[in-house]
């Protein structure tokens, strides 16, 4: 790892731009910065102009330069899960990798023929199946698409606040890897993650660390939200999951409470764990006594995700 190695990682939301600049020290990543300001209107990324959300973005980072400028050249983002289409596909395990895309471009072209596939930036990555969770026979692909438009736009900022983009990630996975990366979650059995944004949750299963199952739901009210994830965990037809194979659950993003917490609990019967992405990297005194509560702390686990990543 570069001794001057400086990377700045921002997330997106429907709300807010979130940033987490970290520097390596001694071949450890620190946070010296952590900021977050709010848009003047929440973006709508289904409806919402390309000329909106670029205008939005460029004005919050301005006002983040103007009260504690970032000095990392080199940036990452991640954007709400919405704006993504993930999805668990089937494979044929005997296809060479370019048939292999090729032939999930073309499933894809079949479950949303509204969108054109030379649209979208396609990635792909085997997950094994895991007879833990699911009678889902057979191999099965994550393939995660994101319109090209958004690459096109997080581009043409970068280039007109000169900054070098590496990564566009999608935030719920992002933060999964903040997690995979800490002292946190059991390096055995099955852990939960749950990330909470603001129309959408991300449900991620691991099996030592290892990423096993996800899927997307939208969310409401805190009540129809912990329904949501009680009847997918246990109830779909699919899996075969009890509260007993998990060996430990943790909700991340925006808008948490003890509330939440507690319903979540009452439907399911799992403690959910609120965790603190800067655990092991820390945190300048300064920046920690501005975000004190772990639920603050928690929503920027997408931007130091990304922050911290490498490759």
């Amino acid at each position: 790892m570069n001794e001057n190695f400086r990377q700045a990682g921002f997330n997106i939301t429907g709300s807010s731009l979130q940033v987490v600049e970290a520097v390596n020290i001694e071949n450890k990543f620190k946070v010296v910065n952590l900021n977050e300001v709010f848009f003047s209107q929440n973006i709508n990324f289904e409806t919402e102009k390309d000329t909106i959300i670029t205008a939005q973005l460029q004005s919050a980072f301005d006002e983040l330069q103007l009260t504690n400028p970032i000095k990392a050249t080199s940036v990452s983002f991640t954007l709400p899960a919405e704006v993504f289409i993930i999805l668990q596909l089937p494979i044929d395990g005997t296809l060479l990798q370019s048939d292999l895309q090729e032939e999930l471009s073309w499933e894809l072209s079949l479950l949303y023929p509204f969108i054109r596939t030379d649209d979208l930036a396609i990635q792909y990555h085997e997950i094994r199946r895991d007879t833990a969770i699911t009678n889902t026979p057979g191999r099965k692909a994550l393939v995660i698409a994101l319109n090209k438009k958004y690459i096109r736009l997080l581009k043409e900022f970068c280039k007109r606040n000169s900054l070098s983009l590496r990564f566009i990630d999608c935030a719920p996975l992002a933060a999964n890897r903040t997690l995979s990366l800490s002292e946190y979650p059991s390096k055995e059995g099955i852990t939960l993650n749950i990330h909470s944004s603001m129309n959408s949750a991300c449900i991620i299963f691991s099996n030592k660390m290892r990423l096993i199952q996800i899927e997307t739901i939208s969310k409401n009210k805190n009540a129809d939200f912990a329904e949501k994830i009680s009847q997918n965990l246990f109830f779909a037809p699919e899996k075969k999951i009890s509260k007993e194979i998990i060996t430990e659950a943790y909700i991340n993003g925006n808008d948490l409470s003890e509330e939440l917490l507690s319903m979540l609990f009452e439907k399911t019967g799992l403690i959910f764990h609120i965790f603190n992405p800067f655990h092991q990297s820390g945190l300048e005194q300064e920046l920690l006594n501005k975000y004190q509560s772990k639920e603050k702390l928690n929503s920027f686990a997408p931007a130091a995700g990304v922050a911290f990543r490498l490759t």
